[in-house]
């Protein structure tokens, strides 16, 4: 279980998890504490009505701390889990674990917003801040990107730095990997959102490319049958053609891998294609009514 004592004596550990080092979450939790206490008064019941008994009494939660509630709602943020995966990582239910990111939430951007810390709402004033304080360390052409040519330039960044490297933060490629290991190797290294994101997506992406392969297997022939009625102008004709030219449609139609699993789009297609043929056949024809 997930809590401010299990991590406090793991820096590495702690960085991963809460995106911060011990001495940055000390100066944070002064003011979620403080935060917190205004948004919900010690003397005031969640409802806002006076307390019958002093706060504190009656059995302990699972986030008995402010420490512990900064834990909870900083990994929430950083790793952005479902809320029944993040409650077991701090042993509470799915319902609790909702109430308490819900509660949490304001109180953290409430404290942010007090260091003057919050995200900037306004995309120019990123920029601006983005173009004042980023700047190239160094910068080389290589013929070549294996670990060893990355880690000369790895180790010379390090060595020309004035300040001290504290997190590493890169592509997936195992050059960079293995030359990160090998420089840096106690320094917190991670990758970036999308890379960590396509990697982890990888085994289901695979998977639902080949579920996607079998299905295609088993509408080939769409395309004969259509020329075989193609002289044809009769309505069963016509709908024929059209359920032919839907599942070549639905065929060549892919998502953006991993955001959209098009295995899984075909099989939802070709089943609604399936289920109306059958209700058309069910139906039967339409009774023809003659003008005579």
């Amino acid at each position: 279980m997930l809590s401010y004592d299990n991590l406090k004596d793991k820096p590495r550990e702690f960085l991963a998890a809460t995106g911060l080092m011990l001495a940055e979450f000390e100066c944070l939790l002064s003011a979620f504490q403080a935060a917190y206490e205004h948004q919900y008064p010690p003397d005031l019941t969640y409802e806002g009505k006076a307390r019958q008994r002093s706060a504190g009494g009656g059995a302990k939660g699972t986030l008995p701390s402010f420490a512990d509630k900064l834990v909870f709602i900083l990994v929430y943020q950083k790793t952005n889990p479902l809320q029944v995966m993040h409650g077991l990582q701090f042993a509470l239910s799915q319902p609790q674990a909702h109430y308490w990111m819900h509660r949490l939430l304001p109180v953290l951007q409430h404290a942010l917003r007090a260091m003057g810390q919050a995200p900037e709402r306004d995309a120019r004033r990123v920029e601006t801040s983005a173009l004042a304080f980023a700047e190239v360390l160094l910068a080389r052409s290589w013929l070549s990107a294996t670990p060893p040519d990355l880690a000369v330039l790895l180790r010379t960044v390090r060595q020309n730095v004035p300040v001290p490297m504290v997190g590493i933060v890169s592509d997936g490629q195992l050059s960079i990997r293995g030359a990160v290991a090998e420089v840096c190797s106690a320094v917190p290294h991670q990758l970036g959102h999308f890379p960590y994101l396509r990697e982890a997506a990888k085994p289901i992406y695979d998977a639902d490319r080949h579920a996607k392969k079998e299905r295609k297997k088993r509408v080939r022939g769409v395309r004969p049958i259509a020329r075989r009625l193609a002289g044809r102008s009769d309505p069963e004709a016509a709908v024929v053609r059209g359920s032919c030219a839907a599942v070549r449609r639905a065929l060549t139609e892919d998502g953006p891998p991993p955001l959209e699993a098009s295995g899984l789009t075909l099989h939802d297609r070709l089943t609604a294609m399936t289920a109306r043929l059958e209700r058309v056949e069910k139906r039967g024809p339409c009774p023809r009514h003659d003008s005579g």
